[in-house]
């Protein structure tokens, strides 16, 4: 230590020794830098691969939902559906003004709230079935 206006110094290191810890640090630096070169190529000349992967991913479980006859279980409760709502519309507009408040037939007339539990459950399913758990069951659509 060399004092300096009564405080002691602490020797640093010597010039030599910065220059090689620079010339170390740079060379780690292009390393990783060559590293992260090679892997974001390697991606690259993959991502065409992986994204075909999943398209046919996806059509082996469209092709899954059309045998299991989902898509068509699920269209059949959503024509039900609009078949209560429609029957009980009907009766609504028979009933008209003198009975009825007008407005409950417009298009911004608010929905009540909608449980998302099905729509998670679906979700869920295909997630599952994605990831090769082919065992999992379809949701089935409540009756109406």
């Amino acid at each position: 230590m060399l004092p300096a206006l009564g405080e002691p110094h602490l020797a640093g290191p010597s010039v030599d020794e910065a220059r090689r810890a620079l010339t170390k640090a740079r060379h780690a630096h292009q390393l990783a830098r060559s590293a992260i070169a090679t892997l974001e190529s390697g991606f690259r000349d993959l991502e065409p691969q992986l994204i075909f992967a999943g398209e046919r991913v996806r059509n082996a479980l469209a092709s899954v939902l059309e045998s299991e006859s989902a898509v068509a279980r699920l269209l059949g409760a959503y024509d039900r559906s609009r078949v209560a709502v429609e029957q009980i519309a009907a009766v609504l507009r028979f009933l008209g003004p003198s009975f009825v408040s007008l407005g409950w037939e417009h298009p911004d007339r608010p929905l009540p709230a909608v449980d998302g539990s099905f729509l998670a459950a679906w979700r869920a399913t295909l997630a599952a079935l994605e990831a090769g758990e082919v065992e999992t069951p379809l949701p089935l659509p409540q009756p109406v």
